[in-house]
Protein backbone atom coordinates (compact mmCIF):
# COMPACT_ATOMS: atom_id res chain seq x y z
CA UNK A 1 0.00 0.00 0.00
CA UNK A 2 1.35 3.43 -0.90
CA UNK A 3 0.70 6.65 0.97
CA UNK A 4 1.27 9.92 -0.83
CA UNK A 5 3.12 12.59 1.08
CA UNK A 6 3.40 16.29 0.46
CA UNK A 7 7.11 16.92 0.97
CA UNK A 8 6.65 20.66 1.43
CA UNK A 9 4.14 20.32 4.26
CA UNK A 10 5.23 16.96 5.69
CA UNK A 11 1.60 15.76 5.81
CA UNK A 12 0.01 12.77 4.18
CA UNK A 13 -2.95 13.19 1.86
CA UNK A 14 -5.42 11.72 4.35
CA UNK A 15 -4.22 14.16 7.02
CA UNK A 16 -4.80 17.10 4.67
CA UNK A 17 -8.21 15.74 3.70
CA UNK A 18 -9.15 15.42 7.38
CA UNK A 19 -7.83 18.83 8.38
CA UNK A 20 -9.60 20.71 5.59
CA UNK A 21 -13.22 20.13 6.74
CA UNK A 22 -12.25 20.66 10.39
CA UNK A 23 -10.56 23.95 9.52
CA UNK A 24 -13.56 24.96 7.40
CA UNK A 25 -15.94 24.14 10.25
CA UNK A 26 -13.93 26.11 12.83
CA UNK A 27 -13.80 29.17 10.61
CA UNK A 28 -17.53 29.08 9.80
CA UNK A 29 -19.64 30.89 12.41
CA UNK A 30 -22.70 28.87 11.48
CA UNK A 31 -21.00 25.63 12.53
CA UNK A 32 -20.91 26.53 16.22
CA UNK A 33 -24.46 27.88 16.06
CA UNK A 34 -25.73 24.60 14.60
CA UNK A 35 -24.00 22.55 17.31
CA UNK A 36 -25.35 24.86 20.04
CA UNK A 37 -28.90 24.69 18.68
CA UNK A 38 -28.73 20.89 18.40
CA UNK A 39 -27.42 20.56 21.96
CA UNK A 40 -30.17 22.86 23.25
CA UNK A 41 -32.89 20.86 21.52
CA UNK A 42 -31.44 17.57 22.79
CA UNK A 43 -31.27 18.93 26.35
CA UNK A 44 -34.87 20.18 26.23
CA UNK A 45 -36.11 16.82 24.98
CA UNK A 46 -34.07 14.91 27.57
CA UNK A 47 -35.19 17.16 30.45
CA UNK A 48 -38.86 16.76 29.52
CA UNK A 49 -38.72 13.02 28.86
CA UNK A 50 -36.69 11.97 31.90
CA UNK A 51 -35.90 14.88 34.20
CA UNK A 52 -34.57 12.67 36.99
CA UNK A 53 -31.84 11.15 34.81
CA UNK A 54 -31.09 14.60 33.34
CA UNK A 55 -30.64 16.07 36.83
CA UNK A 56 -28.60 13.07 37.98
CA UNK A 57 -26.01 13.84 35.30
CA UNK A 58 -25.75 17.50 36.31
CA UNK A 59 -25.42 16.68 40.02
CA UNK A 60 -22.78 13.98 39.50
CA UNK A 61 -19.83 14.85 41.76
CA UNK A 62 -16.40 15.12 40.10
CA UNK A 63 -13.27 15.68 42.17
CA UNK A 64 -9.53 16.05 41.73
CA UNK A 65 -7.17 15.45 44.64
CA UNK A 66 -3.49 16.10 45.19
CA UNK A 67 -2.36 14.91 48.57
CA UNK A 68 -4.60 16.55 51.17
CA UNK A 69 -5.92 19.13 48.68
CA UNK A 70 -9.23 18.29 47.04
CA UNK A 71 -11.24 20.20 44.44
CA UNK A 72 -14.77 18.85 44.33
CA UNK A 73 -18.04 20.00 42.83
CA UNK A 74 -20.77 18.66 40.61
CA UNK A 75 -20.80 18.71 36.81
CA UNK A 76 -22.85 21.91 36.77
CA UNK A 77 -20.23 23.57 38.96
CA UNK A 78 -17.35 22.50 36.71
CA UNK A 79 -19.14 24.02 33.72
CA UNK A 80 -20.28 27.21 35.47
CA UNK A 81 -16.96 27.91 37.16
CA UNK A 82 -14.51 26.12 34.87
CA UNK A 83 -15.61 26.01 31.26
CA UNK A 84 -17.35 29.38 31.51
CA UNK A 85 -14.04 30.90 32.63
CA UNK A 86 -12.45 29.50 29.47
CA UNK A 87 -15.40 30.75 27.44
CA UNK A 88 -15.01 34.34 28.63
CA UNK A 89 -11.26 34.14 28.05
CA UNK A 90 -11.94 33.20 24.43
CA UNK A 91 -14.54 35.98 24.16
CA UNK A 92 -11.99 38.47 25.49
CA UNK A 93 -9.36 37.29 23.01
CA UNK A 94 -11.86 37.50 20.16
CA UNK A 95 -12.85 41.03 21.21
CA UNK A 96 -9.19 42.04 21.30
CA UNK A 97 -8.67 40.57 17.82
CA UNK A 98 -11.68 42.48 16.46
CA UNK A 99 -10.35 45.71 17.97
CA UNK A 100 -6.91 45.23 16.44
CA UNK A 101 -7.63 43.49 13.13
CA UNK A 102 -11.37 43.13 12.65
CA UNK A 103 -14.42 45.27 12.03
CA UNK A 104 -14.08 47.15 15.33
CA UNK A 105 -10.93 48.85 14.09
CA UNK A 106 -13.34 51.56 13.02
CA UNK A 107 -14.24 53.03 16.38
CA UNK A 108 -17.58 54.29 15.09
CA UNK A 109 -18.76 50.66 15.07
CA UNK A 110 -18.16 50.33 18.82
CA UNK A 111 -21.37 52.14 19.76
CA UNK A 112 -23.79 49.20 19.59
CA UNK A 113 -21.67 46.58 21.48
CA UNK A 114 -20.66 49.17 24.10
CA UNK A 115 -24.26 50.28 24.67
CA UNK A 116 -25.38 46.64 24.90
CA UNK A 117 -22.69 45.92 27.50
CA UNK A 118 -23.57 49.00 29.53
CA UNK A 119 -27.25 48.06 29.36
CA UNK A 120 -26.57 44.56 30.67
CA UNK A 121 -24.45 45.87 33.55
CA UNK A 122 -26.92 48.66 34.26
CA UNK A 123 -29.88 46.27 34.55
CA UNK A 124 -28.00 44.01 36.94
CA UNK A 125 -26.90 47.00 39.03
CA UNK A 126 -30.45 48.38 39.09
CA UNK A 127 -31.84 45.07 40.37
CA UNK A 128 -29.14 44.92 43.06
CA UNK A 129 -29.81 48.50 44.16
CA UNK A 130 -33.58 47.92 44.24
CA UNK A 131 -33.20 44.85 46.45
CA UNK A 132 -30.83 46.59 48.84
CA UNK A 133 -32.78 49.86 48.92
CA UNK A 134 -35.26 48.48 51.39
CA UNK A 135 -37.59 46.16 49.54
CA UNK A 136 -39.85 44.56 52.14
CA UNK A 137 -40.78 40.92 52.52
CA UNK A 138 -44.38 40.73 53.74
CA UNK A 139 -45.91 37.44 54.88
CA UNK A 140 -49.63 37.16 54.12
CA UNK A 141 -52.21 34.42 53.84
CA UNK A 142 -54.62 34.18 50.91
CA UNK A 143 -57.70 32.01 50.74
CA UNK A 144 -58.77 32.92 47.20
CA UNK A 145 -57.64 34.72 44.04
CA UNK A 146 -59.74 37.81 44.80
CA UNK A 147 -57.56 38.58 47.81
CA UNK A 148 -54.48 38.48 45.59
CA UNK A 149 -56.11 40.78 43.03
CA UNK A 150 -57.08 43.24 45.79
CA UNK A 151 -53.45 43.87 46.82
CA UNK A 152 -52.68 47.62 46.72
CA UNK A 153 -49.12 47.14 45.45
CA UNK A 154 -48.72 47.72 41.73
CA UNK A 155 -45.89 45.20 41.43
CA UNK A 156 -45.58 42.00 43.43
CA UNK A 157 -43.61 38.79 43.20
CA UNK A 158 -45.68 35.62 43.31
CA UNK A 159 -44.34 33.76 46.33
CA UNK A 160 -47.33 31.53 46.99
CA UNK A 161 -45.07 28.54 46.39
CA UNK A 162 -46.64 25.13 46.85
CA UNK A 163 -49.98 26.75 47.67
CA UNK A 164 -50.34 28.14 44.14
CA UNK A 165 -52.21 25.09 42.84
CA UNK A 166 -55.02 25.31 45.36
CA UNK A 167 -55.08 29.13 45.39
CA UNK A 168 -55.40 29.63 41.64
CA UNK A 169 -57.32 26.42 40.94
CA UNK A 170 -55.02 25.48 38.08
CA UNK A 171 -54.61 21.70 37.80
CA UNK A 172 -51.84 22.10 35.22
CA UNK A 173 -49.46 23.78 37.65
CA UNK A 174 -46.48 21.50 38.25
CA UNK A 175 -44.82 22.01 41.63
CA UNK A 176 -41.06 22.28 42.03
CA UNK A 177 -40.22 21.98 45.70
CA UNK A 178 -36.99 23.49 46.99
CA UNK A 179 -35.97 22.94 50.58
CA UNK A 180 -34.13 25.55 52.62
CA UNK A 181 -31.99 25.36 55.72
CA UNK A 182 -32.10 28.58 57.76
CA UNK A 183 -29.15 29.52 59.98
CA UNK A 184 -29.07 32.20 62.65
CA UNK A 185 -28.73 35.80 61.38
CA UNK A 186 -25.14 36.90 60.76
CA UNK A 187 -24.97 40.63 59.90
CA UNK A 188 -21.35 40.36 58.70
CA UNK A 189 -22.46 38.11 55.80
CA UNK A 190 -23.64 40.55 53.14
CA UNK A 191 -23.03 38.46 50.02
CA UNK A 192 -24.64 35.54 48.19
CA UNK A 193 -23.01 32.43 46.77
CA UNK A 194 -23.99 29.99 44.03
CA UNK A 195 -21.94 26.87 43.37
CA UNK A 196 -23.38 24.00 41.40
CA UNK A 197 -26.79 23.24 42.85
CA UNK A 198 -26.04 24.88 46.20
CA UNK A 199 -26.78 28.53 46.94
CA UNK A 200 -26.75 30.86 49.93
CA UNK A 201 -28.23 34.32 50.46
CA UNK A 202 -28.52 36.41 53.63
CA UNK A 203 -31.67 37.96 55.02
CA UNK A 204 -32.39 39.94 58.15
CA UNK A 205 -34.10 36.94 59.71
CA UNK A 206 -31.36 34.39 58.92
CA UNK A 207 -28.98 32.85 56.38
CA UNK A 208 -30.84 30.87 53.74
CA UNK A 209 -29.13 27.75 52.40
CA UNK A 210 -30.62 25.85 49.45
CA UNK A 211 -29.72 23.08 47.08
CA UNK A 212 -32.72 20.96 46.17
CA UNK A 213 -35.54 21.11 43.65
CA UNK A 214 -38.02 18.27 43.21
CA UNK A 215 -40.49 18.35 40.36
CA UNK A 216 -43.99 17.02 41.01
CA UNK A 217 -43.64 17.13 44.82
CA UNK A 218 -46.40 18.94 46.75
CA UNK A 219 -45.38 17.96 50.27
CA UNK A 220 -44.44 20.80 52.63
CA UNK A 221 -42.87 18.49 55.21
CA UNK A 222 -39.10 19.11 55.53
CA UNK A 223 -36.84 16.17 54.69
CA UNK A 224 -34.04 15.83 57.27
CA UNK A 225 -31.87 13.87 54.81
CA UNK A 226 -32.01 16.74 52.32
CA UNK A 227 -31.27 19.23 55.10
CA UNK A 228 -28.12 17.28 55.99
CA UNK A 229 -27.08 17.18 52.30
CA UNK A 230 -27.51 20.96 51.97
CA UNK A 231 -25.44 21.62 55.10
CA UNK A 232 -22.71 19.18 53.99
CA UNK A 233 -22.61 20.69 50.48
CA UNK A 234 -22.06 24.19 51.88
CA UNK A 235 -19.50 22.90 54.38
CA UNK A 236 -17.45 21.40 51.53
CA UNK A 237 -17.82 24.59 49.48
CA UNK A 238 -16.51 26.92 52.19
CA UNK A 239 -13.80 24.47 53.25
CA UNK A 240 -12.54 24.43 49.65
CA UNK A 241 -12.56 28.27 49.48
CA UNK A 242 -10.48 28.78 52.63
Amino acid sequence: MSVSTDVSSGKTAWARNLAAPIRSYLYAETGGAIVLAAATIAALIWANVSFSSYEDVWTEILSFSLGSHVIETDLRGWINEGLMTLFFLVVGLEAKRELDLGELRERTRLAIPVLASLGGMGCAAAIYIAINAGGDIVVREFSNVLQVQALPERTIFNCTGLGAGALFGDAEIEPVRGQLVILLPQPEIDYATISGRFYMFPRRDGIQLGGTHERGEWSTTPDPVQSAEILEGHRRLFAWNR
